[in-house]
């Protein structure tokens, strides 16, 4: 298994265009893959979730994740999609709020000024958890935040449909798709003290999807519960998502109006270099 870690998008870009490219392993255990949603539709509505853009230095290549609001100026995401330990130093970080990336236009982007992520994620061993960040936008986003869990999830979730939102591609195999929002149904299988598993083979989150969005409805209210973190080589099997009400107290430093932030990983306005993708 391998880290659902971020792609570089100029080696989507080749590939989309029919030329093969290999993956990026400078990190991660070998076997795990950053996480489109497979078995999924084209999703219009869901404002809240956001693509995620790492522009590495001045270069046309990038790192592709998603996030979803929490707090009008606070996105929240996986650890792996910020960690200089993934993407790597001089990064700066951008949101796009539409459906499909290739059309965007500048008012479909978002500055970000700075990135925040749980320190005791080690992305060497993905299985230990900890894979959640936040990205703090410049200016509040007009769209309404979501729901979060913030209570321990009970053992009746096991068997129930989740709903699943992200940016990546739609064919394991091939890597296409990247770049459009989709949205998926798919069932928790199983769950542990960090993680849900949700989805099999024909539903599930794939690369591109890592720090999107996992919902269940409790209450009778849709309710974020889940970060895509990570899934097995080629999106088979189901992914695994950390549950955001095992790393509330590091969310509430930033969703909690009342709470001081940590320290900072700065994040300066990314250039938009869309002409890379198809």
């Amino acid at each position: 298994m391998t880290t659902r870690r971020p792609r570089p998008l100029a080696c989507l870009a080749l590939a989309l265009a029919g030329v093969g490219c290999g993956a990026d392993d400078s990190f991660g255990p070998a076997g795990m893959i950053s996480e489109e949603i497979i078995g999924g539709s084209v999703d219009t509505g869901d404002p809240a979730v956001m693509l995620l853009f790492a522009q590495k230095g001045s270069s046309n290549q990038g790192y592709l994740c998603s996030a979803t609001l929490i707090a009008p100026t606070v996105l929240v995401t996986a650890a792996h999609c910020v960690a200089p330990a993934s993407v790597g130093n001089n990064v700066s970080f951008q949101a796009f709020s539409g459906t499909d990336w290739a059309k965007a236009t500048s008012s479909s982007w978002a500055a970000i000024k700075e990135v925040h992520y749980d320190t005791a994620f080690d992305p060497r061993n993905l299985a230990g958890g900890h894979d959640i960040a936040v990205a703090i936008l410049a200016k509040a986003a007009t769209a309404r935040p979501v729901q979060r869990n913030h209570s321990a999830l009970p053992d009746s979730v096991t068997g129930q449909a989740a709903r699943i939102v992200g940016f990546g591609v739609s064919d394991g195999n091939t890597l296409g798709g990247v770049g459009i929002k989709r949205v998926a149904s798919a069932k928790v299988d199983d769950t542990s003290s960090r993680f849900l598993h949700i989805g099999d083979a024909a539903h599930q989150s794939c690369e591109g999807d890592s720090g999107g969005p996992a919902f269940l409805t409790l209450g009778g209210v849709e309710t974020l519960v889940g970060v895509t973190s990570y899934g097995q080589v080629g999106c088979v099997g189901g992914g695994w998502h950390t549950r955001v009400d095992a790393y509330n107290a590091f969310l509430d430093k930033y969703a909690a109006p009342s709470t001081a932030p940590a320290p900072a990983v700065a994040a300066t306005t990314a250039r938009r270099t869309l002409s890379h993708t198809n």
